[in-house]
């Protein structure tokens, strides 16, 4: 089965291992731009739980916004497997 997204999710990958450091499908979107990319942070977190390279937990409640207070949100990180 072929993904959508493929160059966004190798793009998102790439920058979660040089980063080394958990982060959320906002966080991603935001660092690795819009072209081509899925259009909110729920479609992104989608796509990344589909690909098997792609690590995702739930955090501690920590605070998100105002209007929002402390949330629970998903964490992504990429296994640390060589290829």
């Amino acid at each position: 089965m072929k993904l959508k997204y493929s160059r966004w999710r190798n793009k998102a990958y790439k920058y979660l291992r040089e980063a080394n450091r958990p982060m959320t499908a906002a966080e991603l979107l935001e660092a690795t731009g819009r072209a081509r990319s899925p259009s909110s942070p729920r479609q992104a977190s989608f796509v990344l739980i589909r690909d098997p390279r792609f690590f995702c937990y739930e955090s501690e409640p920590r605070y998100i916004g105002e209007g929002y207070g402390n949330r629970r949100v998903n964490l992504y990180e990429v296994y640390d497997h060589e290829e």
